[in-house]
């Protein structure tokens, strides 16, 4: 997806925000959630394959990261970028708290399956945006491993860039790219097994 003017005046709206909020501004930082919660809560939920309950306290929690934190944004990345990457660090520290991380050997084995798939050519973007393939694109989507959900909701729903995907869960570029390919080809084989009989198999 592009930056259009519209987020650019968005990013630069954020900027000032911040500002204001480092000048002890209080209502700034209500902007600043009001903004950007929904995509925080996406964000935690999709990472953490969690309830609405959980979710809503990883949210919170994240949240409060953000207030913590605020002073130590030095705005090398989009406010909305950094903000993922506190949210990150906060599903980290619950997963790892839970005990809810796959291990090693198997995560690496999934990963291996993942990359002999062809790749269908699935749109997602355009999926999504089908109502009559929504429900079915949204039940791929939580089939996928944490790894490979997160990055589908990175970019097709958030709309951010492969190098601001990396930023936010601190692999490298090629790791996004990895992950969004085996994604969409796993999707797509999801989807062409969901298809009810006699339609079009979607790609």
């Amino acid at each position: 997806m592009k930056h259009d003017t519209a987020t650019g005046e968005a990013d630069a709206s954020d900027e000032r925000l911040a500002r204001r909020f480092l000048a002890g501004d209080a209502a700034a930082f209500e902007e600043i959630v009001r903004r950007h919660r929904d995509a925080v809560y996406r964000f935690v939920r999709w990472q953490l394959g969690a309830a609405r309950h959980e979710a809503e306290d990883a949210t919170q929690d994240a949240l409060v990261e953000v207030f913590r934190s605020l002073p130590r944004y030095a705005g090398r990345s989009r406010l909305r970028t950094w903000i993922l990457g506190l949210a990150r660090n906060v599903c980290l520290r619950r997963r790892r708290a839970s005990a809810r991380l796959l291990p090693v050997p198997l995560q690496r084995a999934e990963d291996e399956a993942l990359r002999a798939i062809p790749d269908a050519g699935a749109d997602l973007e355009a999926l999504l945006s089908r109502r009559e393939t929504t429900d079915r694109v949204r039940a791929g989507i939580d089939g996928l491993s944490p790894e490979h959900r997160v990055v589908v909701l990175l970019r097709e729903v958030e709309g951010l860039s492969y190098e601001e995907i990396a930023s936010v869960l601190e692999v490298p570029l090629g790791t996004v790219r990895s992950r969004l390919h085996n994604a969409r080809a796993a999707l797509a084989i999801s989807l062409c097994t969901l298809a009810p009989a006699g339609t079009k198999e979607i790609g």
